[in-house]
């Protein structure tokens, strides 16, 4: 899935411009891809990747957090934030958690920290650490 975190960053950003059937090439600085540490032992730390990807289907495309600005990125941790909650109400708590640690991520892409995002950081937090 594209622009949750499910890939590496190289691939959110690179395909989320893509059209359907559109063909690509991916270069990836490491970066954008597996960093300094690599995924061992078949990507070594600093590697930059080569991709060529084919677009086949899309579903809903929103944008990643990468493409929102600090506001977009708050609405949308509070709505996980709020998901999370349902679920774990509904005492389905991987999914809880897995939302939970999503609102994080985007929550860790916002530019300008303050008291506030602090204090949702912390309660996120909190909520990863109960379920």
């Amino acid at each position: 899935i594209i622009g949750v975190d499910h890939v590496i960053k190289g691939w959110d950003i690179g395909v989320m411009d893509m059209q359907i059937g559109e063909k690509a090439d991916l270069i990836i600085a490491p970066e954008y891809g597996y960093g300094k540490i690599g995924n061992p032992p078949k990507i070594q730390g600093d590697a930059t990747l080569r991709f060529t990807i084919e677009l086949l289907s899309a579903h809903e495309r929103r944008p990643t957090k990468w493409m929102m600005n600090d506001e977009e990125r708050i609405k949308v941790t509070l709505k996980l934030k709020e998901d999370g909650n349902l679920k774990f109400k509904e005492k389905e708590f991987k999914e809880a958690e897995g939302l939970y640690r999503e609102a994080i991520s985007h929550l860790d892409a916002v530019q300008n920290d303050n008291a506030e995002i602090k204090n949702l950081r912390k309660t996120i937090l909190v909520n990863i650490a109960v379920v």
